[in-house]
């Protein structure tokens, strides 16, 4: 873009100040040498930042690599960065002339709301490698490649398990050239009042071909004793994450503190608002897809897949053949927390379904699945029963349910 406007400046005010001078007008030729001159500028500049310019990295000063590193524009900052790690390899710099770089980029790698470029990571591991690094530096990059997020229900009766759930964070470290593997162990321990517990400890990796952000294998918190410690109200519930971050020899402790707003409920008060709605009714029903797809040795498979809806809903399902009603136990329909699909799924006694048999599919409100979930605090709370028609396996295998609900009168 810069080298496109500066030729056209450059070439553009020529012609202007030809033109000027040929008609003896001076105001044309000024305005034309300024255009000359901001031409040749925004071409420079065009130049200084596109991949011809990266090339002149080698030739350009300490200083200026350092605020390309900076830049907001990936490609200089990504080219500068290199060329960094370049000088390092070669033992060109010490640990005073990077002391700023690194302060920087320390700062940014310990700031989750800012982007992270791989390529910035690469340079304070090469630093470390070639011994440019204080230990307290080397440990405060170490302890913020992992990271780990909390969400927890913030409605607990008492007597039942507390729906927990951790994520770990995106990883904020180099491109693996230098250090391969970063692992850490995380210890929990959680205060609700008077009451604490510490579930079992669970570590993340960082492998050079790993970019992290994925599911952690924290569960529901058992919360046996909290009855007899504390009682209903209001509380700061505190996640206290005593973290063992590991990178080849080298050991780091570390403490991460996470606060989450919690009420306590009496054991005989839902922690789940139903919602039922008349207007809505319909929008619920039309969200709906569902399929019952028959094999060729008998046994079938239901999926439901919900789409948007006004309200969050989480259900049981369940099948009625004209005759019974069967539970489906696997399905865990429901709205906001994705599609519930399963086979074979019946239990002990199973239904002996046909092609082209007329069924239709139940979906009951599970307040007590749903007190399970983090957040499905307000959910639907009336069935919805979809009308269905039992197909052949077959071709029509992993498609997308296609069923909608009819206008027919439901069963009993």
């Amino acid at each position: 873009m810069g080298i496109w406007l500066g030729a056209v400046c450059v070439v553009g005010g020529a012609v202007a100040w030809l033109w000027g001078r040929r008609l003896q007008r001076a105001w044309v030729v000024r305005i034309a040498g300024l255009t000359v001159a901001f031409g040749f500028v925004a071409l420079l500049a065009g130049l200084w930042l596109s991949p011809l310019g990266w090339r002149l990295n080698p030739l350009k000063p300490l200083r200026v690599l350092q605020w390309e590193v900076a830049s907001k524009n990936p490609g200089l900052r990504t080219a500068a960065a290199r060329e960094l790690v370049d000088r390092i390899l070669a033992g060109r710099v010490n640990h005073t002339q990077l002391a700023s770089t690194l302060t920087a980029i320390l700062a940014e790698q310990a700031d989750r709301s800012s982007p992270w470029d791989p390529a910035k990571g690469d340079v304070v591991e090469a630093a470390q490698t070639h011994a440019l690094l204080t230990p307290p530096e080397w440990e405060a990059y170490a302890t913020h490649v992992l990271g780990w997020s909390y969400e927890a229900r913030p409605r607990l009766r008492l007597g039942d398990d507390w729906p927990t759930h951790d994520k770990t964070l995106p990883h904020r470290r180099g491109t693996g050239r230098f250090v391969f593997e970063f692992e850490s162990t995380g210890q929990l321990e959680v205060r609700i009042g008077a009451w604490t517990f510490q579930p079992e400890p669970h570590t993340i990796y960082a492998l050079a071909s790993s970019r992290g952000g994925g599911n952690g294998g924290l569960g529901p918190i058992p919360t046996a004793g909290m009855a007899t410690t504390i009682t209903p109200g209001q509380y700061t519930a505190t996640l206290l994450l005593y973290c063992q971050t590991l990178v080849g020899r080298d050991v780091f402790h570390h403490l991460s503190t996470y606060e989450i707003p919690l009420t306590v409920l009496p054991p005989t008060m839902s922690s789940v608002t139903l919602i039922s709605r008349p207007e809505l009714v319909e929008a619920m029903r039309q969200a709906v897809r569902v399929k019952i797809l028959l094999q060729s040795d008998g046994r079938s498979a239901l999926f439901v897949d919900i789409g948007a809806t006004p309200v969050d809903g989480v259900f049981s399902a369940f099948v009625w053949d004209g005759e019974r009603e069967w539970a489906f136990n696997e399905v865990d329909a429901s709205t906001r927390w994705g599609i519930g699909s399963a086979r074979e799924s019946w239990g002990e006694e199973k239904p002996k379904f046909r092609q082209g048999q007329q069924v239709e599919l139940r979906l009951r409100p599970d307040p007590q699945k749903a007190m399970t979930k983090v957040d499905a605090l307000e959910v639907w709370g009336e069935e919805i029963r979809v009308p269905c028609t039992v197909e052949g396996y077959g071709a029509a295998e992993g498609t997308r349910p296609a069923t909608r609900p009819s206008s027919s009168a439901p069963a009993p």
